[in-house]
């Protein structure tokens, strides 16, 4: 039964089965069992308790030991990992060091090549020139020149990879007349497919792409590769062709060419293929990798770096280039390239290297020193040039006859023959010896490089006003922006031609010398001295003067009357100030700002034409500008 209380009620019955009236009352009581007794819930809810604060602690602990582990897993991961770093860091180091060895390296290789090179075709160029000897002696001279220039290439070629491996080089957009440009290439080999009678063939199908935007100079230099190999290893009697495949064009619009508002987009393809033997499949992925060369040398396969240039560059343009031969059939080249066409204006789109009219050469005079020698004779500029190959010097002495030339090995003599000249002699009777008029340098030299010797004249109140022109084999770009951070005032590369180093002294000196000459501020006019330096108000002057000029660069009705506006003076006397800072009349200044804009401009390839840089700059006669320009740098902006 339950546990509880209860009652047992008991009656009984009689013999006539009646029961009786009275009852018998038993009261009962049934006990609670152990486990519902309070003694025992309290004890079980005791032992439940104490069983939770257990398992609670028992998670608590577990949990701190598990973080404990977790952070010593945390700390030898960290110091893994900061192991890992110290050693990729100093790895990066390493591969960085070694980029910059790598690069040094071939900025050492080209200066060791391109020294020699300048001696063998500046000689040449000079003999060729002259034009005083026999048809088979001009043939052998016009060969050594012819190869000279190809072995220059090659130079160039294995700088360009260099640079590529650094992700130094950057797409130009040119603008280019596809049809005469393939023609112009195809024209450099004629001479060499004549001697193998083998004819040249150029293919244009039904493309019918005018002008199209893409790196002219990378371009030409994948063609002239694959050229090159198709005519080198074309038998005598093949034929080498050409071909030129486009897409179908997509129009889009473009506000960034103001010659032309809409561009179409397409995918270019050119292909060369030529007669040979051909090259077997198995080598066909090779072809492109670097000083890779098939098996067979009359097979047309790689050259060694020429087509893993052209690989590199193709890539970098956004395109590719594949190969495709049949052995005894004959091999292609294959280039697919995206390109924008553009419709421009027929005068500005012409092709400027076969358009621009030919000048009359003018004869670049020395320019004298002001000073003048006993009988009214006039001095000789005196040039002080810094180079430390033997030959080189020896050469740029015969370049430069016209004037009198000091040389020296480095740097270091430079300055010290610069600090000699500028003492004045104790006695009367030691001649004064003549001041320098100009500095030529190369970077590249013992004791102290050109670098270091033109950080010490710019910091020098003395030596800073001194022209000086780098002549040198570094013909990388950081080079020369470094040189011209400094304060370089013209940066030739070798090899050089004559007449552009002349011109570019000629300009140099003839400024240098107005502007030694011309009196300051009320002062009598003095020949130029070593110590003749403006104030630092007057190059901040002469700064905004250039910055104004450079600001109305395009403007061609721009007037030095609204110049003068601008500086608060009147005309006049402006162009005394100006006279008196640069040795110039504003307008020649002017017209030197917008030449060394324009040369800026040609040298980055920002414009497509040169018409376009005339514009630019503020010429609106093209020839007049070339005729300019040619005259200011000894040669044509299209040569650039």
């Amino acid at each position: 039964m339950p546990f509880g209380q209860y009652q047992l009620r008991v009656r009984a019955q009689g013999p006539d089965k009646r029961f009786s009236q009275d009852e018998v009352v038993l009261p009962i009581w049934v006990h609670k069992p152990f486990f519902l007794k309070t003694w025992f819930l309290i004890l079980v809810a005791a032992a439940l308790g104490m069983t939770l604060w257990q398992i609670y602690f028992w998670r608590i602990r577990s949990l701190r030991n598990r973080q404990i582990q977790l952070e010593e897993m945390v700390r030898d991961r960290t110091k893994k990992i900061v192991a890992d770093k110290k050693i990729i860091e100093q790895q990066a180091e390493e591969l960085q060091e070694l980029d910059q060895m790598k690069s040094r390296f071939f900025a050492n290789i080209s200066h060791e090549l391109r020294t020699p090179l300048t001696l063998i075709l500046g000689p040449l160029g000079r003999v060729l020139k002259k034009n005083d000897y026999g048809r088979e002696t001009g043939s052998s001279l016009q060969l050594m020149q012819s190869n000279g220039k190809h072995l220059l290439k090659r130079i160039n070629e294995l700088l360009e990879l260099s640079r590529l491996d650094a992700r130094k080089i950057t797409v130009r957009k040119d603008v280019i007349e596809l049809k005469p440009f393939l023609k112009r290439l195809l024209s450099e080999f004629e001479g060499a497919a004549k001697l193998k009678q083998i004819q040249l063939l150029l293919d244009m199908g039904s493309v019918d792409i005018g002008s199209f935007q893409s790196d002219r100079d990378k371009l030409e230099k994948i063609l002239t590769n694959f050229l090159s190999n198709a005519v080198k290893f074309t038998p005598e009697g093949g034929s080498v062709k050409l071909k030129v495949q486009g897409s179908e064009f997509k129009v889009e619009d473009s506000t960034h060419l103001t010659l032309n508002p809409e561009l179409r987009t397409s995918n270019l393809l050119l292909s060369v293929s030529d007669t040979g033997i051909g090259i077997p499949q198995d080598e066909l992925d090779k072809v492109f990798d670097r000083f890779y060369q098939t098996n067979s040398s009359n097979q047309a396969g790689g050259t060694g770096i020429g087509l893993s240039l052209a690989k590199e560059l193709a890539e970098l343009m956004g395109g590719k280039v594949w190969a495709e031969s049949e052995l005894g059939k004959g091999s292609s080249f294959n280039l697919k390239l995206p390109i924008k066409e553009v419709a421009l204006v027929k005068e500005v789109a012409l092709e400027e290297r076969e358009k621009t009219p030919v000048l009359e050469k003018e004869e670049i005079k020395p320019v004298v020193n002001e000073n003048t020698l006993k009988g009214g004779e006039k001095q000789k500029a005196t040039l002080l040039l810094a180079e430390d190959h033997p030959d080189m010097r020896r050469y740029i002495c015969e370049v430069l006859s016209d004037y009198q030339v000091i040389a020296v090995e480095n740097g270091a003599k430079a300055l010290a023959e610069l600090e000699g000249r500028n003492v004045k002699p104790q006695t009367t009777n030691v001649k004064p010896q003549p001041s320098i008029d100009l500095i030529v340098s190369d970077i590249m030299m013992p004791v102290m490089d050109g670098m270091e010797l033109l950080r010490h004249l710019k910091m020098d109140d003395r030596f800073r006003h001194l022209p000086v022109v780098m002549l040198t084999a570094r013909a990388g770009l950081e080079s020369k922006l470094e040189a011209l951070r400094i304060g370089i005032d013209d940066y030739l590369t070798k090899p050089f031609e004559e007449e552009e180093l002349k011109a570019s002294i000629a300009n140099l000196l003839r400024n240098y010398h107005s502007r030694q000459a011309m009196p300051t501020d009320g002062q009598e006019a003095t020949a130029p001295t070593a110590n003749s330096a403006h104030s630092a108000a007057d190059i901040k002057w002469l700064e905004g003067v250039e910055q104004s000029i450079i600001q109305q660069l395009g403007d061609s009705r721009f007037t030095l009357s609204e110049l003068a506006d601008q500086l608060a003076m009147s005309p006049r006397r402006m162009q005394q100030k100006i006279k008196a800072l640069t040795g110039l009349t504003p307008k020649q200044y002017q017209r030197e700002i917008q030449l060394e804009a324009a040369r800026r401009l040609l040298e980055s390839g920002e414009l497509a034409t040169v018409g376009e840089v005339s514009y630019r700059v503020g010429f609106e006669d093209q020839h007049y500008f070339s005729k300019l320009f040619s005259k200011r740098f000894g040669k044509m902006p299209s040569a650039y």
